[in-house]
């Protein structure tokens, strides 16, 4: 579904996205703005989406092109 560059951000850091925040949405508005902020960053348009319900899984590894940088996929479950 997506895939984007992010890193881990500093405490201090506001108004930034923390894709590695979301574990678990308590209602569809939540699940939504995970899904808009993932969009925003995408490198590139993968043509599939989600929907509320689906099960999503989000790997993450290191990405050296910026301090803590991480290479992210989103993906959903068939």
């Amino acid at each position: 579904m997506y895939v984007f560059l992010g890193r881990v951000y500093y405490k201090h850091e506001t108004d930034v996205f923390r894709y590695y925040r979301y574990d678990t949405f308590n209602n569809k508005e939540e699940y939504n703005e995970y899904l808009e902020k993932c969009k925003a960053v995408q490198l590139y348009d993968t043509n599939v989406t989600a929907q509320y319900g689906d099960q999503l899984i989000t790997l993450s590894t290191c990405e050296d092109s910026q301090e803590n940088g991480r290479l992210v996929i989103v993906a959903k479950r068939k």
